[in-house]
């Protein structure tokens, strides 16, 4: 069975193939495509993509993003 997680997983995956690497801080990815630049950060339980308020994955209790610019995060219950 698909849940949440397993989509956010493959959708994060290709944003990040899709674009090319601004850079990150432990709490803000940011990364670009041709036409406009985006952050990937932290927010009330969400992990959302700005400019906007997509959200891409809920109920999440913290993430950061490591000296690669990996994501790690942790689920909520």
């Amino acid at each position: 069975m698909v849940n949440q997680e397993d989509i956010f997983d493959v959708q994060f995956q290709q944003l990040v193939q899709r674009s090319h690497l601004v850079g990150c801080s432990e709490s803000v990815l940011t990364i670009s495509n041709e036409q406009r630049k985006f952050e990937i950060y932290f927010d009330r339980n969400r992990i959302v993509k700005s400019p906007g308020y997509e959200i891409l994955l809920e109920n999440v209790e913290s993430i950061y993003f490591d000296e690669s610019c990996d994501i790690h995060y942790e689920m909520g219950k």
